[in-house]
């Protein structure tokens, strides 16, 4: 079975498109269930993320990316090494709705700042 095109942008338009949304930065992989190591301290703090509407990939699969580039605060103290990203519905506690890896993993360090560049995350269903 396979979700169509219509469910595909139907579920990414009232998850995240037409929602409030935030990211969430993680110094270990965070699992289905919603474990593993957030950011924490340091100034640290979820960051709203919005998304575009949803497009055609080419391939067979719908995918929405960040529309506006995404400002975490200055660290005021060593965040860790970043090694993955998620999102969450809720600014603190809430549902992680979806997660992954970074490409290449970031160590922020006080006075740093992460930042995530316009479509920079992507979220696909196929």
């Amino acid at each position: 079975m396979s979700f169509s095109n219509y469910l595909e942008q139907k579920v990414l338009n009232d998850n995240l498109v037409n929602a409030t949304v935030y990211l969430a930065l993680f110094t270990s992989a965070p699992g289905e269930d919603g474990t593993g190591t957030e950011v924490s301290g340091g100034g640290y703090s979820r960051q709203p993320i919005t998304f575009g509407a949803p497009t055609d990939d080419g391939a067979g699969s719908m995918q929405t990316s960040n529309s506006a580039a995404v400002e975490f605060p200055i660290a005021s103290a060593d965040w860790g090494i970043i090694t993955h990203m998620g999102l969450y519905d809720a600014e603190t506690g809430g549902n992680l709705l979806d997660f992954g890896s970074l490409n290449s993993t970031a160590n922020i360090q006080e006075n740093n700042q992460f930042l995530i560049n316009v479509g920079d995350y992507t979220v696909k269903i196929n």
